[in-house]
């Protein structure tokens, strides 16, 4: 019984990590908008799932920096 308990895991990482990973690409920024109180930035991030299943995007992480600060 604990050796096939002990197989579950095994068998839950192997379905997940069926099929072609996602890939995401090199990010770009671009001028939006200027005014005398700011500018705004577009921000791209190329992202590819080539997989039938759908992948959520759950959370986004980011910083912003300026000549090193």
């Amino acid at each position: 019984m604990l050796r096939a308990l002990a197989l579950v895991p095994l068998l839950l990482l192997a379905a997940c990590s069926a099929g072609p990973a996602p890939r995401v690409g090199e990010p770009t920024a671009s001028v939006g908008e200027r005014t005398d109180a700011g500018v705004v930035i577009h921000f791209s991030i190329p992202c590819e799932n080539p997989s039938s299943e759908g992948l959520p995007l759950r959370e986004v992480r980011y910083t912003v920096s300026i000549d090193g600060r």
